[in-house]
């Protein structure tokens, strides 16, 4: 029996492990935040989006790892 693999251009193919784990924990947090800025807690969904901008997208795309 062949065990299917998933395509080579798939999105989160070249990220590390590390990189995944941490996907995983901020994800659901930038889903969290949109929830509460629907809601109307307003400061405290741009707060969280803030830390995601800052520390998420510097972590992700840092080319030395």
């Amino acid at each position: 029996m062949k065990i299917e693999t998933p395509p080579k251009n798939h999105t989160f193919t070249n990220l590390t492990l590390e990189k995944r784990k941490w996907l995983a924990y901020i994800l659901p947090l930038g889903m969290w935040a949109l929830i509460q800025y629907y809601l109307g807690n307003r400061l405290y969904a741009l707060f969280i989006i803030a830390f995601f901008f800052v520390v998420g997208f510097h972590y992700l795309f840092d080319k030395e790892n």
